[in-house]
């Protein structure tokens, strides 16, 4: 179950246990939600996801969650970079995330995992930024400047060939 809040999700109000061992099990379930599920179910994480041009959580409640996997989708058909998203609410959580993954070009499940035990054994905020490769180095950008402390992961098939080929 998700609450709907103007296309801004908060997933974990009324997903109970078993739902969540369903979603684990299930085949079509893709292995990065696998990990924010057991994440979920194992440490009690919220999973909120936001899209380009929706309005985000009131930012009260916001505010009030104090541990989460927030996942930033700016991969799908009108990806637009930070700007296209409501930039009181993605600071606020950029500046809280202690870890923020950028990623494109690609599917990382080890990096979801890394951010889902981060979020649930620290009990912190992190953060997953999908994005596409024109959008990577803003995203990066935007992070480095807003959360100067944070860890910050990058996953590309373009960094991955010029580091390690």
């Amino acid at each position: 179950m998700t609450i709907d809040a103007t296309k801004a999700e908060l997933f974990k109000h009324g997903m109970t246990r078993d739902t969540l061992e369903a979603a684990i099990s299930a085949d079509s379930t893709p292995m990065y939600k696998k990990a924010i599920f057991r994440a979920m179910r194992d440490y009690g994480v919220n999973f909120l996801t936001f899209q380009p041009n929706h309005p985000f959580l009131d930012i009260d409640v916001l505010k009030s969650i104090k541990s989460a996997v927030v996942l930033i989708d700016d991969q799908g058909d009108w990806p637009c970079g930070p700007k296209g998203f409501e930039s009181s609410a993605l600071n606020h959580l950029t500046t809280g995330s202690d870890c923020i993954a950028v990623i494109c070009d690609g599917s990382y499940p080890d990096i979801y995992t890394y951010i889902s035990l981060m979020a649930g054994m620290h009990r912190c905020m992190t953060m997953v930024i999908e994005t596409r490769p024109e959008y990577e180095q803003e995203w990066l950008r935007y992070a480095e400047s807003m959360a100067p402390a944070s860890f910050i992961l990058r996953g590309s098939r373009l960094w991955r060939d010029r580091e390690w080929l």
